[in-house]
């Protein structure tokens, strides 16, 4: 049988659930998968530092192929390659039959697979007592670019002023705690008193200690949304603010992300312009 082959693309985030998608084959299969990491060789100059997923994971062999095979495998062998679109089932075991797999693999019903196959190092990461305290996850950065934004939306900060508020509802005392690749946020955050957090440790540090606090109020983005997920795996209560839509134009692989037990914040406002906040279940 040919070896199966993923490509891995994106951040941090995505990366994640690639990983995940790689599992659910290695599980199928019962062999390992090749994980195709040429898209960061031919977009950055230090791929081993946007790779910083791998790093996670210690037993599948990762292995660099040239962009001509990965575009030769798109024009002439497309009977044998998987694009994760709108029409597949990605977690139907039939699709074991292609053999190369391009695409992001979002859905909440993967990313379990990931905890499991943490090094021990970085699940002791995610011990630790819970902190009663509010994250705020501002994604900026590659969002403020308007091909990026034209597809993703960006999270207005009447978004993340609404949220904070129904937390602080609950405990008024609550400290909130921004993180965010936007240093200019930083006015905003003082602005409301709330503290700033820049990059003050790895990415992966960041998604680990988010999955610590109480409440967390995340961004359109599979960075915190790893967060929750994490939070979720040590089987802590924590509770979530999620914006919608996800994307400006909503997809089915949309709904994959949405956890029952949310309290999502709609951009739907009423007649006085404010922004509505529904129980919003089974998307």
């Amino acid at each position: 049988m040919s070896r199966k082959i993923v490509s891995m693309k994106g951040g941090l985030g995505n990366q994640l659930f690639q990983i995940a998608f790689v599992d659910f084959l290695c599980q199928q299969l019962e062999e390992r998968v090749i994980i195709d990491v040429s898209w960061y060789f031919s977009r950055h100059k230090d791929a081993s530092r946007e790779l910083s997923a791998l790093s996670l994971i210690n037993q599948y062999k990762s292995k660099s192929f040239s962009r001509f095979f990965h575009f030769y495998l798109r024009k002439f062998r497309s009977g044998t390659i998987f694009i994760d679109n709108e029409k597949v089932d990605y977690l139907n075991p039939g699709i074991v039959k292609f053999r190369y797999f391009d695409g992001f693999f979002q859905s909440k019903l993967l990313a379990p697979r990931v905890f499991p196959i943490l090094d021990e190092k970085y699940r002791r990461c995610l011990e630790g007592p819970s902190e009663d305290r509010v994250a705020v996850h501002v994604r900026r950065g590659d969002y403020l670019n308007k091909n990026t934004s034209d597809h993703h939306g960006l999270c207005e900060i009447e978004y993340f002023e609404r949220a904070v508020e129904h937390f602080l509802t609950i405990d008024s005392k609550l400290e909130v705690d921004v993180f965010s690749d936007d240093q200019e946020f930083a006015i905003e955050a003082q602005k409301r008193g709330w503290n700033f957090k820049l990059n003050q440790t790895s990415p992966l540090e960041d998604i680990f200690l988010m999955s610590h606090y109480n409440y967390i109020v995340i961004s359109n983005s599979t960075f915190s949304w790893w967060a929750t997920q994490f939070s979720r795996d040590m089987k802590r209560s924590q509770k979530v603010i999620a914006p919608y839509p996800w994307l400006k134009s909503p997809g089915r692989h949309e709904s994959n992300l949405y956890q029952e037990d949310w309290l999502i914040l709609t951009k739907t406002t009423d007649d006085a312009g404010n922004i509505k906040t529904v129980d919003y279940f089974g998307i």
